[in-house]
């Protein structure tokens, strides 16, 4: 119940974020999914999923889908679920988990 709750928040946030930049569509989001369950999902429709981590190799072109990790870093375990080498979003400055997601998503759309 907890976690619909928190899907609904941030849908309406999008919603409105949407709105706000006279964008045109609005994003989908799913409930949480564990690691392994969200690299399969889109390993299976065909994208690369590049975990972001301080350490990683610097951003490219071939980059379509990004995971951000929770506050201190990906688990050894979380690790090994990538098929794909880590990208770092940065220089080597440590972002909070919401920064990183909106330095993505800056990124993604260059």
């Amino acid at each position: 119940a907890k976690a619909s709750k928190q899907v609904e928040r941030l849908l309406a946030i999008a919603r409105e974020a949407v709105m706000q930049s006279r964008g045109v569509w609005i994003p989908t989001l799913e409930g949480p999914l564990s690691v392994a369950d969200f690299v399969g999902a889109e390993t299976r429709g065909g994208r690369r999923v590049f975990p972001a981590d301080m350490g990683g190799t610097p951003w490219h072109q071939a980059i379509e889908c990004v995971a951000i990790g929770p506050e201190g870093g990906w688990s050894r375990a979380e690790r090994g679920m990538f098929f794909e080498q880590a990208v770092s979003l940065t220089d080597g400055s440590v972002l909070r988990a919401e920064t990183a997601a909106i330095a993505a998503g800056v990124l993604l759309s260059l």
